[in-house]
């Protein structure tokens, strides 16, 4: 389902953040979605996957607490912000 990227360096978590932690949320977005009945599940987050390369939307930025972070994040995460969800 996914492309896991294996780490080089075992002390570069922001490697994994940047790399698997994306793509995880990304689908794991799409299974919520869909589970909820939101029709446009695919579209909707690929749009949003689209921004974060190429309009510089953010990802969202959590700590190793599972807080939003400002500070080096543990894990990043698709913004679904902008979603509609009922």
């Amino acid at each position: 389902m996914i492309w896991w990227q294996p780490l080089k360096d075992h002390s570069d978590t922001l490697f994994l953040a940047e790399k698997n932690c994306t793509t995880v949320s990304h689908e794991i977005t799409h299974e919520l979605l869909r589970a909820s009945g939101h029709k446009r599940f695919i579209e909707d987050v690929h749009d949003i996957w689209t921004k974060h390369f190429y309009d510089q939307l953010n990802f969202e930025q959590y700590g190793a607490d599972f807080e939003v972070t400002e500070d080096k994040p543990m894990f990043l995460t698709i913004n679904t912000s902008s979603l509609k969800i009922k």
